[in-house]
């Protein structure tokens, strides 16, 4: 059977859906996690502490960081995919395999980024933050918070990653 003959729900020759997502999160997370030590290096360059919670606290950082990777990240990637989806030979998905939340997520770029930004506040921040709450912290050195920033950056891409391309395989995006 070729896959013209399998219909739009086959995965391709061409590419493996597994292949293409582990090769899309990896990257994801190596550019976040990169770009969270880089900004992370650029709040703290001036030597002090980041406090837990207050103004410029790991509390604002993690809560900022969900919401601008989820934003960033579909906004980035959108457009992307749509191009390769047009040029052909990216896998597909089923719709019927795909998690029902998503299927949810809105057409319009901006807003499905910005729900993704918030969805990561209210569902992945928290564990963060509870994570550093029973780890007793109070305050992070330079040298830690700009490590620990790309850690959680890295996470946020690993997570909004698939998040943000599975739809769009499944044809439930345009």
């Amino acid at each position: 059977m070729t896959d013209k003959q399998a219909g739009a729900e086959a995965v391709p020759a061409s590419m493996s859906l597994q292949k293409f997502m582990t090769t899309e999160i990896i990257v994801s997370a190596v550019i976040n996690g990169a770009f969270g030590v880089l900004f992370g290096w650029l709040i703290v360059r001036g030597g002090h502490s980041v406090p837990f919670s207050g103004a410029g606290g790991i509390v604002i950082d993690v809560l900022a960081t969900a919401f601008l990777v989820g934003l960033l990240l579909t906004l980035i990637v959108t457009p992307i995919l749509r191009g390769r989806i047009r040029k052909g030979g990216m896998p597909n998905i089923a719709a019927a395999n795909l998690p029902a939340m998503l299927g949810l997520l809105p057409q319009n770029t901006l807003l499905r980024g910005a729900v993704m930004g918030l969805g990561g506040m209210a569902l992945i921040a928290p564990l963060i933050l509870g994570f550093f709450w029973a780890a007793g912290t109070a305050q992070l050195s330079p040298g830690n918070f700009i490590w620990i920033k790309g850690v959680y950056g890295a996470l946020f891409g690993i997570v909004f990653t698939p998040l943000a391309l599975l739809p769009m395989l499944a044809g439930k995006i345009k």
